[in-house]
Order: structure tokens, then C-alpha cells, then sequence
């Protein structure tokens, strides 16, 4: 931004302008003087989001570089659970637990499928006949992660066998 600027004037040939003029002449000067240290003050705030700009990209940079890693931790330590629902002979539904960890699957019976809804009700709100595949294994799969698997071992929870019971358990000792 360029501003226009006045020659200068002496003293005396200040004193001798109108009244009305010296008035301008002062406005314009206090102006000026305004908008030379806003155009500073905005040059330095250029500056200093210049500056944070690149400190962002080289920290971006070395962000995604920790990221890829310790991808591999997200992937392989993180258990991923889902519900399968079976029928057998025609008997009823039942339920089953699978947990893929460590690039094996281990499936964690749970019993009938009335039996497993009767039974963890009191635990999960709003568990019905619709919306159990859902609930139950978004219940179950922190309580897996955090009672069953071990960092420590973890071809420990790959070698046990663990069943409904065993989840009861914890949520009852949980309770107390």
C-alpha cells in the first residue's frame, strides 16, 4: 500500500496557512502516522503466518512420518470384533463372538440368543430383538480389549478359551 505523501512545510509557512487547512494538514498527518504503523502491524502478522505456515508443514511432515510408523500397532494390536448369528438344526439362534487380533480370529461362544439378550439387559440399555448384533458387540469388544487381552502376552488371549460365563463374570465383579 503506497500513501500519498505532501511536501513538507516549514514552520512559518505553516503559520501561515488558514486556519481551515491547518486543521486538514493535522488530520492528514494523524492519519497518516495511523495508517503507517497499521500497515506495519499488518506486515508483521504477514510475517509471522508466513512463519507458523512452514512451521506446520515441517511438522506435518514429521507427523505423518510417526504415523506410518506406528500404523502398523493400530492394525495389528487393535482388536476388531463382530457378531455372528447362527442357527443349529432348526433348535434357534445362536450367538458367537468373533475377535480378529493379531492377524488370527478367535471365536468366543455366548449361548442362545434369548438367553445372551436376557442376560446382558441389565447391562446395556435398550437391548431388544433388533438391535443386538449392534449393541452387544460394541459392549463387548472394550470389555474384551480391556479384561481378556494382555500387551504384556498376547498369545496369551489367543490360546484361552473364553465363553459367556467368563464375560459375566467380569461385569458382575465390575458392578461390585
Amino acid at each position: 500500500m503506497v500513501l500519498q505523501k505532501l511536501s513538507w512545510l516549514h514552520d512559518y509557512q505553516y503559520e501561515l496557512l488558514p486556519n481551515e487547512y491547518k486543521g486538514l494538514k493535522n488530520e492528514f498527518n494523524s492519519l497518516t502516522t495511523s495508517l503507517n504503523r497499521k500497515s506495519r502491524r499488518l506486515n508483521k502478522i504477514l510475517n509471522e503466518i508466513s512463519v507458523l505456515k512452514n512451521e506446520i508443514q515441517i511438522e506435518t511432515k514429521k507427523h505423518n512420518k510417526l504415523y506410518s510408523q506406528l500404523e502398523f500397532i493400530n492394525k495389528t494390536y487393535s482388536p476388531k470384533s463382530y457378531l455372528i448369528t447362527y442357527s443349529k438344526n432348526g433348535r434357534g439362534e445362536y450367538l458367537q463372538l468373533v475377535v480378529k487380533y493379531l492377524n488370527s480370529t478367535k471365536t468366543i461362544y455366548l449361548g442362545s440368543k434369548p438367553k445372551v439378550i436376557m442376560s446382558l439387559d441389565k447391562y446395556v440399555k435398550n437391548l431388544n430383538d433388533i438391535n443386538y448384533g449392534f449393541k452387544i458387540c460394541s459392549f463387548l469388544s472394550p470389555l474384551i480389549m480391556k479384561h481378556f487381552i494382555k500387551f504384556n502376552n498376547p498369545k496369551e488371549f489367543l490360546g484361552s478359551t473364553y465363553k459367556m460365563k467368563d464375560i459375566l463374570e467380569v461385569l458382575e465383579s465390575e458392578v461390585t
